[in-house]
């Protein structure tokens, strides 16, 4: 079994979180968390390490800190990448590859040219996976220039294209990406492509 402990918030600011750890992994239980990095401090890092939590993820939204900046409002790149950083330097300390950092990106309209630059942004980081998805709920209907949805087949065959290139890059990373159906394929009411 696998709990993955985060909701719609930060899990770090959680008081009990290690505790919770803990309950899980007595279970027998392989845990994990997504966080926006800002509280992976070094003393937090070790704690993962040694609490033996097996994935990290962190959110990025762009590959550039202008971009992810703007739509990850608060978690600045360059302080998660300092995270992703110290995480990786705790793990290695520790002679251990868990937990494993994955990344959690959003590819929006407004920075498709920038999935490109992603290899490059974690290349040498330790990153474990990277999960591409693209913004397929719309809270806000303001946000539908930013949902990637292709109106063709031929547009889908292409972003596909692009995101299997993007993956072919990561040497020794595995990239993973979901993208919906394209809109002329669509026959009954759109569903979220992930389960």
């Amino acid at each position: 079994p696998y709990v993955h402990l985060q909701g719609w918030g930060e899990p770090f600011t959680h008081p009990e979180f290690f505790r919770f750890v803990a309950v899980a992994r007595s279970a027998g239980c392989q845990v994990g968390t997504t966080t926006n990095g800002l509280l992976l401090d070094l003393e937090r890092c070790r704690q993962l390490v040694q609490a033996g939590v097996d994935v990290v993820g962190l959110s990025l939204a762009g590959a550039t800190a202008a971009t992810n900046d703007h739509w990850r409002d608060g978690a600045p790149l360059d302080r998660v990448l300092g995270a992703i950083d110290r995480l990786a330097g705790c793990r290695r300390e520790a002679g251990t590859d868990r937990p494993a950092i994955h990344i959690a990106y959003l590819l929006l309209g407004a920075h498709l040219d920038e999935l490109e630059q992603l290899p490059a942004l974690l290349a040498g980081r330790g990153v474990d996976q990277v999960v591409i998805s693209t913004l397929d709920c719309l809270p806000d209907p303001n946000l539908r220039a930013q949902a990637l949805r292709p109106r063709t087949g031929d547009a889908h065959l292409a972003l596909r294209a692009r995101l299997e290139a993007v993956a072919g890059r990561q040497a020794g990373l595995a990239v993973h990406a979901t993208l919906a159906a394209p809109v002329d394929a669509i026959t009954s009411r759109p569903r979220c492509v992930e389960n």
